[in-house]
């Protein structure tokens, strides 16, 4: 879609070939935040366009200081827009309006707030993670140069405030965390593990 004619004096004025557009592209994103189980009204929508000057080959993203063109204004805001992101991308000496500009593509932003998330806190225990401990295995531990009874540790067991001294071996559903010799892991208030 061109904005600018080549020339630098003619303007897109069929403003509804641009708006359609966005209209499909808004009416794609509703959808999408509807079948998300998201309010459309909550959003806050922000155009993107790919573009270029004529018979360049560089395409340059630029924001859109406006989602729909109503106006002259509108066409002009987003070419200069263009200009001073095609500048600071490639070079003020390759900004050439008198070339047209064309607009390759359309990208529509939606953005939802969300409230911040408040973490829960666990109630901390002792430092103490005896009560966790499954077992041993022998492991080699290249820090020794051999193989070692090693604790071994249920991660669902432990609980915040609890420290595991290394050499060590903690076991979840999905992973394991190796304790190395001179480390210690310590589970926070927040369930997470933290090796220091």
């Amino acid at each position: 879609m061109t904005l600018l004619e080549p020339g630098a004096e003619d303007r897109l004025r069929e403003y509804a070939r641009f708006n359609d557009v966005v209209a499909e592209l808004r009416q794609r994103a509703r959808l999408d935040l509807l079948s998300e189980g998201l309010d459309p009204a909550d959003a806050d929508y922000s155009l993107e366009l790919d573009m270029r000057y004529g018979g360049q080959l560089n395409i340059k993203r630029t924001p859109s200081p406006v989602l729909e063109v109503r106006s002259e204004g509108d066409v002009d805001a987003i070419v200069a827009a263009f200009g001073r992101e095609y500048a600071e991308a490639f070079s003020p000496l390759g900004v050439y309006p008198e070339a047209g500009v064309e607009v390759e593509s359309f990208a529509l932003r939606t953005t939802i707030a969300f409230p911040t998330p408040v973490l829960r806190e666990s109630p901390e225990g002792d430092a103490d993670a005896s009560a966790a401990q499954k077992g041993t295995r022998d492991a080699y531990w290249e820090e020794f140069g051999e193989y070692r009874a090693t604790p071994l540790y249920g991660d669902a067991l432990l609980v915040p405030g609890n420290i595991v001294s290394g050499p060590a071996i903690i076991e979840a559903a999905h992973t394991t965390v190796v304790v190395p010799p001179g480390r210690t892991y310590r589970r926070d208030l927040y369930g997470n593990g933290v090796i220091e």
